[in-house]
């Protein structure tokens, strides 16, 4: 009862071969983990009625007092409480720890305590590889939470299950928001509300004092029956109104829609406000089963995107469900670090096709490339969520590989949470974090002499307001090279633009609009790619991020007459072979029919979870680009895709 300051217990007697009449019930409190001096409330002595020996229940409020230490992400702050119980015939002790907290839906976001928090999530589908099963002590929870954690991470979904004890444990101390989930995904029914109360209670009376244990669904992708689901819901509630409940993830997925029992609403789409009918989307994409495509897969590019029209009249908060399931290519030397119950026979089948398509030499650089792409997918999957103002958060599927359904390696991290190598936690973390700047402009290439404009957000979900500050920004070529044209007043160094503009103060809970930058961009010779940085100091307080960019030189004055057409080929036969030698210029447009033609049909982002799920041929995993190719010479580019190859990877041969 954060309002109270106060914890209420409710103690559970029990005797053979009956309660004793008469004895005293001690209650002491001490705080925890926190830094400090402890917190100690009066401690309360109860005597032992022979109401409450009848009833085998005592309801007891423990007043903490104004100056109680309370739980959150950034300060999880917990009370471990110490219980003995004297009578004629005996005395039994029993401690507890649990934190004084407040977590509920407030409008479309979540409070903490009062204080508006995004959910930046997780999907836990219990991948333990080398032992078979979920940890059963606390240190093993913490090794899990902490790659979490090191990610920016402040929330964790166990799909279709709940953990141990454990598992709780290490998030009271760790300040994770957890929800967990009854064990069924499926078609819904009154039997099946029947056969799940009993374990819903068990759950509820297992875990309930965990401050960790904010929420509560029914499961994932439920069809069926709303009503059974409903009722379950208010059953739960009304037992246990300490936490927020919702019927489940993602449920009826083709035809979604908010139910009036839920607080909050896990789902990729909801009903379109604009177009009576259709769904709109509130993550970036989707299963070819699961469609409309979403934003990474259909365009446009840039980072303007955001969900603000979908949710515009939900008044609960929305979650964007599973979002990402990126591939990336097998990494096989994950292989001989199987060292546990399971081996990697996924990963061994895969390196054994590689083999015998000749393929194996190449593997590590086409795992490097997707990991890559992944990467940058997953940032503007994140980013549109933390652009959509008044939005409740996403939960990840996954930063861990799945090596079920077929083997689903979608994650940063492999199924033994190790890094894949593609992005550090420190770089993840600038834009999964309680403060991230964002940039919002078109897109991500631009002509030289062009006018760069972006406005400038701040997603502020830390636990204080930040005092007004100054934004300095800085356009940066890659690879040092020197830009033509640099105004001597715009010159921070040799090579680069540079500016400040003032912010102002941004108090916590929310998105908030800081300022906007704009500049003409500098007159270049060739192709380059560059980065804009930027970095705000509010206080003590310093938040930084980086965009890349790509800028191309303004085209020739037309020429008096056209150049040579190119010849357009739909083969790389023996003619465009002959043109090329002769140092003509080729336009190779393979036909789909023709061999040369890649089967699966280009795409940018990459396939969606598992090829061997959803679809009936394989998708692709981005590009893997010889970057010193003389056709290149002209086009700044990485070994794998980036932002600039986004138009032309759109539906290509």
């Amino acid at each position: 009862d954060l309002a109270a300051r106060a914890l209420r217990l409710r103690i559970r007697l029990s005797g053979t071969p009956a309660l004793p009449a008469a004895g005293s019930l001690a209650i002491a409190a001490e705080s925890c983990n926190h830094a400090g001096a402890p917190h100690r409330p009066a401690p309360l002595s109860v005597p032992l009625t022979p109401a409450a020996t009848a009833a085998g229940e005592i309801a007891v409020t423990l007043r903490l007092g104004a100056t109680a230490r309370l739980w959150d992400e950034f300060s999880p702050a917990l009370y471990c409480l110490a219980l003995r119980l004297d009578t004629p015939t005996g005395s039994d002790e029993f401690t507890l720890t649990t934190g004084l907290r407040d977590f509920r839906a407030r409008g479309t976001q979540f409070a903490i305590n009062g204080r508006t928090t995004f959910l930046r999530g997780e999907v836990n589908c219990c991948v333990f590889p080398l032992t078979g099963h979920p940890p059963m002590d606390v240190a093993g929870w913490r090794t899990y939470y902490r790659v979490l954690l090191d990610h920016g991470l402040n929330h964790v979904r166990f799909h279709s299950w709940t953990p141990p004890d454990a598992a709780f444990t290490a998030a009271d101390e760790l300040g994770l928001y957890v929800q967990t989930e009854l064990p069924f995904w499926g078609e819904w029914n009154d039997s099946i509300r029947t056969a799940l109360l009993p374990e819903a209670e068990a759950i509820l009376r297992a875990y309930g004092h965990h401050p960790s244990f904010v929420a509560f669904t029914l499961g994932n992708e439920h069809r069926g029956e709303r009503a059974p689901m409903s009722a379950l819901v208010a059953t739960l509630r009304a037992l246990d109104p300490g936490r927020l409940y919702a019927e489940g993830a993602n449920n009826f997925l083709t035809a979604p829609s908010q139910s009036p029992a839920d607080n909050f609403w896990i789902t990729a789409r909801v009903p379109d406000p604009q177009h009576p009918g259709r769904f709109a989307n509130v993550r970036g994409c989707h299963a070819t089963q699961d469609g409309p495509d979403g934003h990474l897969q259909i365009g446009p590019g840039g980072t303007r995107h955001d969900y603000s029209a979908a949710i515009a009249g939900i008044q609960i908060p929305v979650v964007s469900h599973e979002i990402g399931q990126f591939s990336v290519a097998p990494d096989f030397g994950e292989i001989p670090r199987y060292s546990g119950v399971f081996a990697a026979r996924n990963l061994e089948h895969w390196r054994d096709r590689c083999a015998a398509a000749g393929l194996l030499a190449d593997a590590p650089a086409v795992h490097r490339a997707s990991a890559k792409l992944a990467a940058l997918l997953y940032r503007e999957e994140i980013e549109a969520a933390l652009r959509t103002p008044g939005f409740g958060g996403f939960q990840l599927l996954g930063l861990q590989d799945f090596p079920g359904q077929g083997t689903a390696l979608v994650g940063l991290t492999n199924a033994l949470l190790e890094s894949k190598g593609a992005i550090t936690p420190a770089e993840f973390r600038r834009f999964c974090a309680p403060h991230v700047l964002l940039a919002r402009f078109d897109r991500h290439t631009w002509t030289a002499g062009e006018t760069f404009t972006a406005d400038i957000d701040l997603a502020h979900y830390g636990p204080a307001d930040l005092p007004a500050g100054t934004l300095a920004w800085e356009l940066r070529p890659n690879g040092g090279a020197c830009l033509q044209a640099i105004p001597a007043k715009d010159r921070l160094q040799a090579g680069s633009y540079t500016g400040t503009i003032p912010t102002p103060s941004t108090p916590a809970g929310g998105l908030r609009h800081i300022g906007e930058i704009s500049f003409p961009l500098p007159t270049t010779a060739a192709a380059q790619s560059f980065e804009l940085r930027l970095n705000l100091t509010a206080g003590s307080t310093t938040i930084a991020t980086a965009y890349p960019l790509w800028i191309y030189p303004a085209p020739p004055p037309s020429p008096n007459t056209d150049p040579p057409s190119p010849l357009l080929a739909r083969a790389f036969d023996s003619a465009a072979q002959s043109a090329l030698a002769s140092g003509s210029r080729v336009l190779l447009l393979p036909d789909t029919a023709h061999p040369f033609a890649l089967t699966p049909g280009g795409a940018f982002m990459s396939d969606f979870w598992c090829w061997t799920m959803f679809h009936n041929k394989p998708g692709t995993l981005g590009l893997l680009i010889d970057k010193g190719h003389p056709a290149l010479a002209g086009f700044p580019t990485a070994e794998y895709s980036d932002w600039q190859w986004f138009q032309l990877a759109q539906v290509s041969q």
